[in-house]
């Protein structure tokens, strides 16, 4: 890993990935209360956040510097 991958611009809220924890929070409430409707939804976000974060750190680590 070079000092470029590890520099503070690589943190996870700047891929999305904050926001992706947030939303798993969401997800374990909605668990824990038993609602159903609630999970399901966000488990639709978060697949499409997952996809969007995932993106976003592959554009970065694989750019060229």
């Amino acid at each position: 890993w070079s000092s470029d991958v590890c520099s503070s611009d690589l943190m996870a809220g700047n891929f999305g990935a904050a926001r992706l924890e947030a939303l798993a929070g969401r997800l374990e409430k909605a668990c824990k209360a038993g609602d159903k409707a609630a999970a399901a939804e966000l488990v639709a976000k978060g697949r499409a956040l997952f996809a969007q974060t995932r993106t976003l750190m592959r554009e970065r680590l694989v750019a060229p510097v």
